[in-house]
């Protein structure tokens, strides 16, 4: 029986977040959908964890390690919704997320895909929004391609046939980037200035450790399937373990200050000073950390402040 909704979400040894997870979804106000969660392969508590959830709409499907893509394919596939919306394992959602976007999109019948601004988490669950200057706007090429993200790819909701005949991902890039680039050839994809979706950022998670490979990939889908906002993009060398590192460690520690989250600040400016001995950033950092100083606006302008209280 086919349902409105199926939402997908890959899983790789996540034991500690893929339950807060999914009750972020069995949660949500719109209640007509189907959970597919697709293991690929976890060797933690993963499996057991998923195994003692019960609620019907929760799918459980298993599928020997291959990645993140084939992971989402085996799920797109398996799904049994009209629109397919994302879900990473470590993340959470508004509880309004999915009845939202299916009510934007049931007046927007041109859109292909919706996503929505998308708030922070640190590890301890603290949060932070963004400050967002619309209220919804067309996708364009360059929003993927050029500048600061105004989504965030687990946030989106996207058509399931139309995903289909584009031919869904591209297994050359372990990236959804170009299943947006693709849609946007047959139709129009929007996004919601309302952040409904929370990503968890953590300094340690894989994707955040592999700089080079993950510049080198962006670099591919960029010319790949958006050439002419490509090449108005500065060449840029791969940046090096302890340049990204310093990145990543100035922006976590700022976040999760920003956020009230001095623990996991602390822990942030620690592996930061041990990667980066020489960087007197680092030094800075750590002494912002103990010091419990941060002051931060992000890129495009976008203003990270502190969520007080319950996140809704």
């Amino acid at each position: 029986m086919s349902v409105p909704v199926s939402v997908v979400m890959p899983v790789y040894n996540q034991e500690r977040y893929v339950a807060l997870a999914i009750d972020s979804i069995l949660a949500q106000t719109h209640r007509d959908f189907e959970l597919l969660v697709v293991d690929d392969g976890s060797t933690d508590a993963t499996p057991q964890i998923l195994a003692g959830i019960e609620d019907p709409r929760l799918r459980v499907l298993p599928v020997p390690h291959a990645g993140f893509c084939r992971a989402l394919e085996a799920g797109v596939n398996a799904a049994r919704g009209t629109w397919i919306a994302r879900m990473d394992s470590d993340d959470l959602c508004h509880p309004q997320r999915l009845e939202r976007q299916l009510a934007f999109l049931e007046e927007h019948r041109e859109c292909l895909f919706l996503g929505t601004a998308y708030g922070l988490l640190t590890p301890h669950g603290r949060s932070l929004k963004p400050r967002v200057g619309f209220t919804w706007r067309y996708v364009e090429p360059s929003h993927i391609t050029l500048g600061p993200r105004i989504f965030a790819d687990p946030s989106v909701i996207f058509h399931r046939e139309a995903a289909l005949q584009v031919g869904l991902y591209d297994r050359d890039f372990e990236n959804e980037n170009p299943l947006w680039y693709k849609l946007l050839r047959i139709g129009k994809g929007a996004v919601l200035g309302e952040p409904l979706y929370f990503a968890r950022w953590l300094l340690g998670s894989a994707s955040r450790q592999k700089g080079a490979q993950q510049h080198a990939m962006h670099l591919r889908v960029r010319e790949r399937y958006d050439p002419n906002n490509a090449r108005r993009l500065k060449p840029q060398p791969a940046p090096t373990p302890t340049t990204r590192m310093l990145y990543l460690g100035t922006r976590a520690v700022t976040y999760y200050l920003l956020a009230g989250d001095r623990p996991a600040a602390r822990l942030a400016a620690r592996q930061t000073l041990r990667s980066c001995p020489l960087s007197p950033r680092a030094y800075q950092m750590f002494i912002q950390s103990l010091l419990g100083i941060a002051a931060f606006r992000g890129k495009g302008g976008a203003e990270y402040v502190p969520v007080v209280g319950l996140l809704w």
